[in-house]
């Protein structure tokens, strides 16, 4: 989940721990695993570093494959 730039840090603990919260419930894991759906819980640091080292990796893909986005 993504939330603005700016938004209040006790904002986005809420939401990290409601997000963790849903994730564990037995339902929403069935589900998650019968549409292949790999999820984990963090924290919002945690998924920062998830989100720049994913940027990273796939920025590097498409500049090396010479891909352009837009037109």
């Amino acid at each position: 989940m993504f939330v603005p730039i700016g938004t209040p840090a006790e904002i986005v603990r809420k939401l990290n721990a409601g997000l963790n919260e849903f994730i564990r419930q037995r339902d929403i894991v069935e589900r998650f695993k019968s549409l292949n759906i790999d999820s984990r819980q963090n924290t919002p640091g945690e998924f920062l570093t998830f989100v720049a080292a994913e940027t990273e990796k796939w920025g590097k893909v498409v500049r090396e494959a010479g891909i352009k986005i837009g037109g």
